[in-house]
């Protein structure tokens, strides 16, 4: 259902900028149980990856196949990539890192709303370098959206999720 209403978000950014491809990159399946559906329109397009982790591993640890990724970017050759997961883990960075080389910019979601947040190393070099890296993060609740705006980075509304969607 999250995963849903950040589709829907990013969706309605390319409907408003019909001149840009947006890539959506995700796992197939979460934790959860949620699957992400394919899905193709246009200029938009959500791509499900599979995960590569040993299941004694924290989720953080999601490592996604690099090649898949690249491959998913030269193929659709977007404008904008836009990574549904938290910016602490393996993926985001790795997404990070392939936008930076291909010169696309990306933005990512994130729930996490502790100010003062720290994750053990390696992860909280992941977080720190994804945001830095992202054109825009969108935020799962008001908290992160203030954690967000502190740092610096651009904010885009999740409206579904806000009681005031005119906040920004």
């Amino acid at each position: 259902m999250v995963a849903k209403r950040q589709y829907a978000c990013v969706r309605e950014i390319a409907r408003q900028n019909k001149d840009w491809g947006v890539l959506v990159l995700c796992p197939k399946k979460w934790v959860t149980g949620e699957e992400a559906d394919e899905f193709v329109e246009d200029n938009f397009r959500i791509k499900g990856l599979q995960m590569g982790y040993a299941p004694t591993l924290p989720v953080s640890m999601y490592n996604f196949v690099l090649r898949e990724i690249e491959n998913e970017v030269k193929e659709f050759k977007p404008d904008l990539i836009f990574h549904s997961g938290e910016p602490g883990t393996l993926f985001n960075e790795q997404i990070a890192g392939i936008s930076k080389l291909s010169g696309i910019p990306y933005g990512c979601f994130t729930w996490e709303n502790r100010v003062n947040l720290k994750f053990q190393d390696p992860f909280d070099s992941f977080e720190k370098n994804s945001i830095a890296s992202a054109k825009f993060v969108m935020c799962g609740t008001e908290d992160a959206r203030d954690r967000m705006l502190n740092s610096g980075v651009i904010v885009v509304p999740q409206k579904a999720v806000y009681q005031n969607p005119g906040w920004l």
